[in-house]
């Protein structure tokens, strides 16, 4: 008897635990045997490098972003994010260039005031025209008797508007009282009391200052009080 024939015998006189009898233990174990070696073998071959790919050009697909995406990409049927990347990417879109301060105007103002009474000391106005723009429109209401009264423009004109006052009249006391902002608007209230050089006269008025800025830059000043009360002392009796 051959071993075929002495296997078949003994595979007839074992009770099959399988409901199909072309589907025995000893076939079941060995396709699983089989499959597992099958296994080793491809990740064996995974694993291993092809023989066509030497270790310099290996290291050279690691050393290049583009290999090495394209290799992630066969491996994984698909792009790869890794976390910094994703990190990267989410942060990306957040970040914006952050906007320029905006100029503090309230405080432009008050140091313009704060130049302005001491230049009342010392005669300096630099500090005071350096914040105006070049073409700055500067106001000031009331009849032609009042010599600054009227409309100029820039800064040289500024000058001279200063220079007119200065020989009209001597200020005595000069006192920003409130500081009002809005956008680009700052309004002060001040009170003045001055002295009319021509007759001794002295009057008191509340001078309410309108101040435009640009950037940071003044570019319209308007001034506004009692006219009629300045006019009278610069009448004679």
């Amino acid at each position: 008897m051959t071993k075929k024939q002495n296997l078949e015998t003994m595979m007839e006189q074992t009770e099959q635990p399988f409901s199909s009898p072309a589907f025995d233990t000893f076939t079941a174990a060995w396709a699983v045997s089989q499959r597992k070696k099958k296994a080793a073998e491809t990740l064996d071959r995974v694993e291993q490098p092809t023989p066509d790919t030497q270790p310099d050009e290996a290291q050279a697909v690691e050393d290049d972003p583009e290999a090495l995406r394209r290799k992630t990409e066969n491996m994984f049927h698909g792009p790869v994010l890794d976390t910094f990347t994703a990190a990267w990417a989410a942060s990306k879109d957040k970040i914006k260039a952050r906007p320029a301060p905006r100029p503090d105007n309230e405080h432009i103002v008050r140091q313009i005031y704060t130049h302005l009474c001491m230049a009342g000391m010392q005669g300096d106005l630099a500090p005071i025209l350096q914040p105006l723009s070049d073409d700055v429109e500067w106001q000031s209401p009331g009849p032609e008797a009042i010599p600054w009264a009227g409309t100029v423009r820039g800064r040289k004109q500024v000058v001279r508007w200063f220079a007119t006052r200065g020989k009209a009249i001597e200020v005595e006391q000069f006192v920003p009282k409130e500081f009002i902002t809005q956008g680009n608007q700052v309004i002060v209230m001040c009170e003045e009391r001055s002295r009319v050089k021509a007759t001794g006269k002295s009057y008191d008025v509340a001078v309410m200052a309108a101040w435009t800025l640009l950037n940071g830059v003044v570019t319209h000043y308007r001034e506004a009080y009692d006219t009629a009360t300045v006019l009278a002392a610069f009448q004679n009796d």
